[in-house]
């Protein structure tokens, strides 16, 4: 039986057997952690994570996506450029597509990876984690879309249809959008997460 902790910094009923009931205290309790057993969980609830797990503790997403974007000879007449989906190994919505159309750059296909990805995942998934390595894509879908909103997209935006898609997009449903690093040697699951979107935008570009 799994059990769900949640940490708030002092001691209280905290510990669940289902994801239903810790769902319902989570908004209150930002951090929370699935044990597999209950003296786990109850180390967790009192004292909250240890410095060695400190960056593992995250959110419980319905579903999680890797995205990138790649482009060469980036925003010339020449580029060609694309972009990477990686949901799992040999998973039937993994998508490595070049893009033939519009202007042609990096940013255009890190957005464009995003906004795909959304598109892929069914309605009934309503709590979507998006890995990228694109700073740029996140604050398109957040902050940045937000301020364009306000001003009402002036044309003068750069790649301003598909900041607007994007923010529309991130608005419709629970969608966080996650940095990872780039082109690193880790091997945990994120980075190799990471690494499979990377490879499937550059060979979406190659030859």
């Amino acid at each position: 039986m799994p059990y769900y902790a949640t940490y708030t910094g002092h001691i209280q009923n905290g510990i669940f057997t289902t994801w239903d009931d810790c769902k319902k205290e989570i908004h209150k309790k930002p951090k929370y952690k699935k044990f597999k057993t209950y003296a786990e969980a109850e180390e967790f609830h009192k004292n909250g994570p240890t410095y060695l797990d400190q960056n593992t503790v995250e959110p419980t997403y319905d579903i999680i996506v890797y995205t990138d974007g790649a482009c060469s000879r980036n925003g010339t007449k020449h580029a060609t450029a694309g972009y990477g989906i990686y949901f799992a190994d040999n998973h039937p919505l993994n998508q490595c597509v070049r893009l033939t159309t519009g202007k042609l750059t990096n940013n255009v296909a890190e957005l464009t990876a995003v906004i795909e990805a959304i598109k892929l995942i069914e309605p009934n998934y309503t709590n979507i984690g998006i890995y990228t390595d694109s700073k740029y894509a996140m604050l398109c879908a957040k902050s940045y879309g937000e301020k364009c909103a306000k001003k009402g997209w002036p044309t003068d935006i750069p790649n301003v249809e598909l900041v607007k898609e994007l923010h529309a997009l991130v608005k419709q449903r629970t969608i966080t959008l996650i940095h990872v690093a780039a082109h690193t040697t880790q091997e945990d699951v994120h980075s190799n997460g990471n690494r499979e979107a990377d490879r499937l935008a550059t060979q979406s570009i190659a030859n």
